[in-house]
């Protein structure tokens, strides 16, 4: 079994990444018509987006660290 990745399901639907990546993450610049395939291929395809690769893109990891003395 292959890997899937945004850039597979944009692949298969003929579509950019970027526009993969904006429809997965609700973004408002794109229209429902379009969101709907991608969200389809993406269940489909069992797309689960990758924890660490989302959180070096957004630069927050959500968690916290304590320091004991």
């Amino acid at each position: 079994m292959s890997i899937v990745n945004q850039s597979t399901i944009a692949r298969l639907l003929r579509v950019s990444r970027a526009t993969v990546s904006r429809a997965l993450t609700d973004a408002d610049d794109i229209s429902a018509e379009m969101k709907k395939p991608v969200r389809d291929m993406a269940e489909k395809m069992n797309y689960i987006s990758h924890y660490h690769a989302k959180s070096l893109h957004s630069k927050k990891t959500k968690r916290s660290a304590r320091r004991i003395p």
